[in-house]
């Protein structure tokens, strides 16, 4: 698994799509610095980039990859090696370069800008953190899709499909919940449906440290209330470790299968 993770890596870190992907962050982040100023602004104006776009760009480029090197990986399964080992390898280098490159883009520009000597530095590793976490679980998402689904076109559309349900209507359909149920009691329903999405367990933690509920839309605002509480930090936890885990299992299960 070392070397083909190795080969992985080194081949998605030449990526001109992966470094595209690293220059978009540090220049929206240099950019927001240099024109805001105020790291608590400037975060929080990072956190829409990230809650949306990380997922965005993990599943897109995750998917273009994993379409990529699908014949290589069919050639490589023709050689005594673990498959599981195989498809692991090549999970684990996706995951970690979409991390590297995340990370310096937007790390760096607030690293040089001194983030660690103010106030806002918990809320900055925590951001940094999210967006790590959500790299994980869609490069995962993106392997899944690519070797559940032979055409590239209707891979490339489910994991789009997956980004805008999770994004933009998982929004929308709570709002709607709450309100049919508006006479009921809420916090079973709030707590499963976090749970449900991972961008919302990092909007909890984000909106737990700055105290913006009021920005982040109704669902933030009703989420926030349940879970923005130590207690609740715990089923943040255990959501993510549960889309740390799911996308990985359903990807090794359909690989472990899967006739090349």
């Amino acid at each position: 698994m070392r070397k083909v993770m190795q080969y992985g890596f080194m081949d998605l870190l030449r990526s001109k799509w992966m470094i595209g992907y690293g220059a978009i962050f540090f220049c929206i982040t240099s950019v927001m610095i240099y024109l805001i100023g105020d790291f608590t602004q400037v975060i929080i104006s990072m956190m829409y980039l990230v809650l949306y776009l990380i997922p965005l760009l993990s599943i897109v480029l995750g998917i273009m990859y994993g379409y990529q090197i699908r014949e290589y990986i069919a050639w490589v399964l023709s050689h005594p090696i673990s498959r599981g080992q195989v498809f692991m390898g090549y999970y684990l280098s996706l995951a970690l370069v979409l991390i590297i490159y995340f990370a310096a883009g937007m790390g760096l520009p607030f690293l040089f800008a001194g983030i660690f000597s103010t106030g806002s530095a918990s809320a900055f590793g925590i951001l940094l953190g999210s967006g790590v976490v959500l790299a994980v679980i869609f490069s995962g998402m993106a392997m899944w899709v690519v070797f559940a689904n032979d055409n590239k076109l209707l891979g490339l559309g489910k994991g789009l499909l997956i980004w805008l349900v999770m994004t933009i209507l998982y929004d929308a359909f709570f709002l709607i919940a709450v309100i049919t149920f508006e006479d009921y009691p809420l916090e079973t329903f709030a707590l499963i449906a976090s749970i449900l999405n991972p961008i919302d367990l990092s909007r909890i933690l984000l909106i737990s440290n700055l105290d913006i509920s009021a920005l982040l839309g109704y669902t933030g605002a009703i989420i926030q209330s349940v879970l923005g509480t130590s207690g609740g930090m715990v089923w943040v936890l255990a959501g993510y470790i549960i889309w740390l885990i799911f996308p990985l299992w359903r990807y090794l299960r359909i690989t472990s299968k899967k006739d090349f």
